[in-house]
């Protein structure tokens, strides 16, 4: 389109806007030249009549972001005390100031985690459930707990409220291994509590790998989350070991 045409569809765009804000407000502008300076021409039409003729598009339902984060109500509740859980919950409002910019924050916290099937990073309206705020002592918004597996009475998170930093709480008490991205890190898999224990098993002779082997049992019974998991795994290999004998390795 040559420059004549542009300014023609330009000016027209300008005079429908003014039109439909004097027709609502009784006050012409001309803040339709700047607004549509930049909108590339095929969308010109479309965004005028959107914006501003928009009464023929509020039936027009865009689909929305699918989020991670597990809205909680009185119905739900029962998640949060889960035995088999490590929930983080958000008690906000919503014309909390403080709650509307963490949100975006908190959702990607949620994303991190998404695969963890032990893990869910929660939120609840506690202006509109006011009882649950009020069981939890919440005087504040955000008000954020976590409510381990050991510990369902819930425990304030009081750390920072950058993303890294729930990251880095989340993989300390659940024993987990993600980075701020949901990707596993470099120590998924590695149980450090048994770190000792498996030197011991492998150095030991074939008479004394059993009882090793036990004492490997008892640790792993005390392991929580995802590091219970990787703990099976080496009671998985060391079992094989121990079946295979010397062949193992080959």
């Amino acid at each position: 389109m040559d420059a004549d045409s542009w300014s023609a569809r330009l000016s027209s765009a300008s005079k429908r806007f003014q039109s439909a804000l004097q027709s609502r407000s009784g006050k012409g502008k001309s803040l339709a030249v700047k607004v549509f300076k930049g909108v590339p021409d095929p969308l010109l039409d479309i965004v005028v009549d959107m914006m501003f003729f928009g009464d023929s598009w509020t039936n027009v339902k865009l689909a929305a972001t699918p989020s991670n984060v597990v809205v909680l109500t009185p119905d739900n509740f029962e998640l949060v005390l889960d035995e088999t859980k490590d929930v983080l919950v958000e008690f906000y409002a919503p014309w909390c100031g403080h709650c509307k910019s963490l949100a975006p924050t908190y959702e990607k916290v949620a994303s991190a985690f998404k695969l963890e099937d032990d893990v869910i990073i929660a939120n609840v309206d506690a202006a509109k459930h006011k009882d649950l705020g009020e069981k939890y002592g919440v005087s504040g918004f955000p008000t954020l707990k976590f409510f381990p597996k050991g510990n369902k009475a819930g425990e304030d998170y009081n750390g920072g409220r950058d993303l890294d930093d729930f990251v880095t709480f989340i993989n300390e008490k659940c024993g987990t291994s993600r980075d701020a991205k949901g990707q596993l890190t470099a120590k998924a898999g590695i149980v450090e509590t048994l770190d000792t224990l498996v030197k011991e098993f492998i150095s030991a002779g074939s008479d004394e790998k059993k009882a090793v082997y036990g004492r490997m049992e008892e640790e792993v019974e005390k392991l929580k989350g995802s590091a219970a998991r990787y703990g099976k795994i080496y009671l998985k290999a060391a079992k094989s070991c121990m079946d295979k004998g010397a062949d193992y390795a080959k």
